[in-house]
């Protein structure tokens, strides 16, 4: 055999080596590629399966919510009657309700004074879990007492059961929502936003005009009686500086305790009252019939505890003299002690500030004068003339309208609940 015979058998057996080594690699790489396309295809549909659950625990976590409603307005029946869903039970003083269905857990519960029993129209806490597989999911919603459909002036940003005026110099701004009058706008300021009135005097607003307007009346006036019921009382000590108010803490007056609702009732006996740099959490009543001056001076910040309650409520003529300045703890009072949180946080410094201006409903039974640069979101109500000397900026909530306040609504039954729109919410699971 010669050499090149013999180099040729070497390098044709070399190719030979070459081509099963890479047969074999070439295998190996698609036995990889198949494994790891089984594991991916498995963990693929786990994570299906996974995320079928989730969508079924989800389904049937609002299920519980509604469930839990439906069991709150069920009527009963009597053994004759159909057969239908059981209105629930609670025993007195009961503060949770909680019932578990295959694969569903519910609780309703009270958490402003912990008894389920005491009052029908409290909000109610409902809350849903669910568990399917390896997936759990929860809900959770606020049912309030339904008040029907709202009052028409919970329409407005401002109405005034009698004429609406803004004075020479100032200037005043309706967002999402036009001012409004049953008698007379007499405008010889500015006017930012739309209008409704009866009639219309001075200058045009930079917005729509609607004159001829029928009248949209006020809310019931007894129902500042039935706001003070559920009110506690505070003395009356001169004005109001300094203090922090709401469901947990009354730094007014402790020997009085905290109003589990922050509703606040204050007489003055015919009196004047200024109340400045303060926070409220709940709704504030101030009476200061007959004949007495109440004054909102300086930085306040008002928000209800409630959903489903005003900011302020006032009997006597009332001015609205509150500074878009913060207000600010500096060193004077801790205005988010524990009983009052804000943005949900309580803390013991005396060192944060806060945005002035009020937040929800205001409702007066007299004349109100609004004097300052000050912000209301809302609606404020006057049943009276509402005059308007300062630079006040008025921001429509449209909740109002959604979930009316307490006896802001033409729906007169009691204990006919309903959730609470946008209330709904995901939660951890517990």
């Amino acid at each position: 055999m010669s050499m090149t015979n013999e180099n040729a058998r070497t390098r044709h057996q070399a190719r030979r080596g070459s081509v099963y080594i890479a047969a074999l690699v070439f295998m190996a790489i698609l036995a990889a590629i198949a494994i790891t396309a089984a594991g991916t295809a498995g963990t693929g549909l786990r994570t299906s399966m996974t995320a079928t659950n989730s969508r079924i625990a989800a389904n049937i976590s609002i299920s519980g919510i509604e469930l839990g409603l439906a069991r709150l307005n069920a009527a009963d029946r009597d053994s004759g009657g159909a057969d239908t869903l059981p209105r629930l039970a609670f025993t007195p003083g009961q503060e949770v309700y909680e019932l578990e269905v295959d694969e569903l857990r519910y609780r309703i519960s009270d958490s402003y004074d912990e008894d389920l029993t005491d009052d029908p129209t409290d909000p109610v806490l409902l809350q849903a879990f669910a568990t399917v597989g390896d997936a759990n999911w929860a809900e959770t919603a606020i049912a309030i007492d339904d008040q029907g459909r709202p009052i028409e002036p919970l329409g407005s940003v401002l109405h005034a059961a009698e004429d609406l005026v803004i004075t020479a110099g100032a200037t005043v701004i309706a967002d999402g929502a036009p001012l409004s009058t049953d008698k007379t706008l007499e405008n010889n300021g500015v006017i930012v936003g739309d209008i409704e009135a009866a009639r219309l005097e001075g200058s045009a607003p930079a917005g729509s005009i609607q004159t001829g307007v029928p009248r949209k009346g006020v809310a019931d006036r007894n129902l500042f009686d039935q706001y003070m019921l559920r009110a506690t009382e505070l003395p009356f000590r001169g004005d109001v500086v300094g203090e922090v108010l709401g469901p947990g803490v009354n730094t007014y007056d402790e020997s009085r305790g905290a109003n589990d609702h922050g509703i606040y009732l204050i007489r003055t006996g015919g009196l004047d009252i200024s109340i400045r740099r303060s926070r409220i959490v709940g709704t504030l009543i101030i009476d200061s019939s007959p004949g007495g001056q109440i004054n909102f001076t300086l930085s306040n910040v008002f928000d209800p505890a409630r959903p489903d309650a005003p900011a302020i409520m006032t009997r006597g003529a009332t001015t609205f003299d509150i500074s878009s300045n913060p207000l600010t703890e500096d060193g004077f009072r801790n205005f988010n002690p524990e009983g009052a949180p804000s943005g949900g946080e309580t803390d013991s410094t005396l060192d944060d500030s806060y945005e002035s201006g009020v937040n929800g409903l205001i409702y007066v039974y007299g004349n109100a004068r609004f004097t300052s640069d000050g912000t209301f979101n809302g609606s404020a109500l006057v049943d009276g003339r509402a005059l308007i000397t300062g630079r006040p900026r008025f921001v429509h909530d449209d909740m109002l309208l959604l979930a009316p306040p307490m006896g802001f609504g033409d729906d007169t039954e009691i204990g006919n609940m309903k959730l609470l729109p946008r209330s709904i919410e995901r939660v951890t699971m517990p």
